[in-house]
Order: C-alpha cells, then sequence, then structure tokens
C-alpha cells in the first residue's frame, strides 16, 4: 500500500490489542479551534520531514491523503478481503515523508470473494 503505514501486532487476544507506536498527527486534531494558529502552514506537508504539527489541511494536502486512503480501502477490500472497519479522523495519522497511518486494528470485516466480485462490477 505503499505510503501507508500500518502498525504491527504486538500481542492479540480476544479483548486486547497492542500494536506498535507510530508516530504522526491525528486527523482529529486537524482544525481544532483550540488550537487554531498554533501549528504551522499546510502547504507542504507532505514534504515535512520533520514532526507533523498542524492543526489545517490545505485542499492539495486533503485530496492527496484522500486518494491515497481510497487506494488504501480499494486494496484492503478487493486485494486482501479485510478491511479496518474504523475509519475515524482519531485513527488516521498525518506522518512524515508523505505517509499517512492507519491505526486500531481492533476492528475488522472480511469480505467474500463473490461480493467483491459484485462491488467490482458496480464501480467499473
Amino acid at each position: 500500500m505503499g505510503n501507508i503505514v500500518v502498525p504491527r501486532s504486538r500481542f492479540a487476544s480476544k479483548r486486547l490489542l497492542i500494536m506498535e507506536f507510530v508516530d504522526g498527527t491525528p486527523l482529529s486534531r486537524f482544525g481544532d479551534s483550540k488550537n487554531a494558529g498554533a501549528g504551522e502552514s499546510t502547504s507542504s506537508v507532505f514534504n515535512q520531514q520533520q514532526p507533523v504539527k498542524l492543526n489545517r489541511v490545505t485542499r492539495k494536502a486533503a485530496k492527496i491523503m484522500l486518494e491515497k486512503l481510497a487506494r488504501a480501502w480499494g486494496h484492503m477490500i478487493f486485494s486482501e478481503g479485510l478491511f479496518n472497519a474504523d475509519p475515524h479522523p482519531g485513527n488516521i495519522l498525518l506522518m512524515r515523508g508523505q505517509k499517512v497511518g492507519l491505526l486500531d486494528w481492533g476492528q475488522t470485516k472480511s469480505v467474500q470473494t463473490n461480493l467483491r466480485h459484485q462491488l467490482a462490477k458496480i464501480i467499473h
């Protein structure tokens, strides 16, 4: 999935999932009015090599992120048959080097092959 980062599982049981730490800024922090003005410009969001500390996402950066996320979910559903079923802004990180992190894999869903074929026909 290219620039999509998925943390590795360190421990898993029926009631607990522990995954490795992934450094980034959750999308839930963007546009937070409490932090308005505290961050830096997002004009070169994905080219930063320093930790990302932002409060707003430019249209260009948002488009890039959404394209990466759409490709990632397409890959998960159509190629793997399994996807992260909890994609909210707190579980999506903007990371250094044009990467996006996907957190909290405690909720996943599988898609059977026949349904994947039907979905592909609808999209195509």
